[in-house]
């Protein structure tokens, strides 16, 4: 579907239909402050907001709130990039911290702090990530590289409890599991990494 997602001073998280120019679902509820940033997750089918509450919300298409919140800013979030291919997504604040988080298991793996100070404007703009080199870039009167964890320093995780069902979607190519504590998880064939974790 051709959407677009945004957010505002009205702490809500809205997708728009392009072509139709029609909402398609509005989030509210998990911030109390203005948004300033967001950012799509197509891996994980997620939407990740931040703003002045210095929270950093995570949102599924078939959530009515929040299903993760992501903290640990002490300013206000002002930027967010999602790097799927590297299963981690990047926050940025005003203070000009910089936080790498794992998609897989919501965890901050990493924390950049920029002590330099800039003119006329001591602030980073935008994040960017280059592939090929495998490094984070922040930009503000000259762009600055940071090194970031290997993808590959991850620890599978599941459920926390036995697990009482499981059942294969063809439809999805997903396995749906349960557990004792009422968790609840599907894993795509294709990844075999748990996403949607939610408790029913």
């Amino acid at each position: 579907e051709d959407a677009v997602g945004s957010c505002g001073a009205d702490k809500t998280v809205r997708v728009t239909d392009i072509e139709r120019k029609a909402p398609i679902k509005t989030f509210r509820g998990g911030h109390h402050k203005a948004l300033h940033a967001i950012a799509w997750c197509g891996r994980r089918k997620s939407i990740y907001s931040g703003g002045d509450d210095c929270v950093v919300q995570v949102w599924t298409p078939l959530s009515n709130g929040p299903v993760s919140s992501l903290m640990g800013h002490e300013a206000s979030v002002c930027d967010i990039l999602a790097l799927p291919q590297e299963n981690q997504i990047l926050t940025l604040d005003l203070s000009k911290t910089i936080k790498v988080w794992d998609i897989r298991t919501n965890r901050c793996l990493q924390t950049f702090a920029d002590e330099q100070s800039y003119h006329p404007e001591n602030r980073l703009g935008r994040l960017t990530f280059d592939p090929k080199r495998r490094q984070l870039v922040s930009g503000s009167v000259q762009p600055k590289t940071w090194r970031v964890v290997s993808r590959d320093v991850f620890v599978r995780e599941g459920h926390n409890t036995p697990v009482v069902f499981a059942r294969h979607s063809a439809c999805f190519d997903q396995m749906v599991t349960a557990d004792e504590s009422g968790g609840v998880g599907a894993w795509p064939a294709s990844t075999g990494e748990m996403e949607f974790p939610f408790h029913a």
